[in-house]
């Protein structure tokens, strides 16, 4: 039969998995348990709902990355997408509506934009994924004037850092595309 330990200890050992972040197996060696016994109190108690609970407010609170959560709660970063797709947490954003959450998406996107002029990485596939993602979740948040206004003002900054390089062939061969690229972004965007 299988020794049976407080509550108070089971919740400590909780307390190592959902806060400490350590995995079982480091919990059963360094508390001399059977390996079987915290996988049975991780099913039972429900340990991963903390784990849960806590991603979602990284993610949504926080504004955190997956990948970043995954790293921080030492579990796979397709649990942690699996939490987020059953959770729907994406959904909530929207539910929510929180205009400060649009305003800083648009800026951190701004942003990420600007470094990877900076970082001469705006073809990077890498880059590219990331700045898709984060274009999409701030579509799903804006109504599409407020994003074409976004996109004007980001060509502007754009146009602007452009400038200030000092590479005068190429600030004139990107402003004499400028006008094709606001028609172009007119044309799709506006209503």
């Amino acid at each position: 039969m299988a020794k049976k330990y407080p509550k108070e200890y089971r919740e400590k050992l909780r307390k190592m998995y959902t806060e400490d972040h350590l995995t079982l197996s480091e919990i059963a060696d360094k508390e001399d348990v059977g390996r079987k016994t915290i996988y049975r109190y991780r099913r039972d108690d429900k340990w991963d709902e903390y784990l849960k609970q806590q991603a979602k407010t990284m993610y949504l609170e926080e504004r955190c990355k997956i990948n970043d959560i995954a790293v921080k709660l030492r579990k796979p970063e397709n649990h942690i997408k699996r939490w987020k797709e059953d959770g729907k947490w994406d959904k909530e954003i929207f539910i929510i509506g929180n205009i400060g959450l649009s305003r800083e998406l648009n800026t951190e996107f701004v942003k990420a934009v600007r470094q990877a002029l900076k970082e001469q990485k705006l073809t990077d596939p890498g880059t590219v994924d990331r700045l898709s993602k984060l274009l999409k979740v701030i579509e799903k948040l804006n109504p599409e004037r407020i994003q074409l206004a976004n996109i004007f003002q980001l060509l502007r900054d754009v146009a602007d850092f452009v400038s200030n390089l000092g590479d005068d062939s190429f600030t004139k061969s990107f402003q004499k595309h400028l006008p094709d690229i606001a028609d172009h972004l007119r044309e799709k965007y506006a209503s």
